[in-house]
């Protein structure tokens, strides 16, 4: 993230930790349903740990996502849910890397933008902020 951004996490962290977390969910959660990668509901844990090893600050969401997903089972077949497993065979992403960082870098930024003008985020700057983003 840009230093404009660490500086807004270091002064409003509740609001900027809220737009991690959520942009995080909300990217893997519709990736997961998408019927293109997952077309099931996937799991995820999230945490944010705020410094770097040289007590920087340093705010990025750190991520563990399940490998595939539940479904609830049709009709007369069992009850409750099955596993989905994950489309993509390659041993790496549940989802492409790429196409994901791309996603949730949007979704971030749009999200921010959207708190920057309805000014649930205040800076003293916002010309500047959203020059960087």
């Amino acid at each position: 993230m840009p230093d404009t951004i660490n500086t807004l996490c270091l002064h409003q962290p509740v609001c900027m930790y809220n737009i991690l977390f959520q942009t995080g969910w909300s990217v893997i959660n519709s990736f997961g349903n998408d019927h293109n990668w997952l077309d099931a509901q996937s799991g995820m844990i999230a945490i944010v740990h705020t410094w770097g090893q040289t007590l920087s600050l340093h705010p990025p969401l750190h991520s563990i996502v399940s490998c595939g997903g539940i479904l609830p089972s049709p009709n007369g077949e069992g009850q409750g849910v099955r596993w989905v497993k994950e489309k993509r065979t390659n041993g790496n992403y549940l989802f492409p890397k790429p196409v994901i960082e791309k996603a949730y870098q949007l979704y971030f930024i749009q999200k921010l933008q959207t708190m920057l003008n309805q000014q649930k985020i205040k800076t003293t700057d916002v010309t500047a902020v959203k020059n960087t983003i």
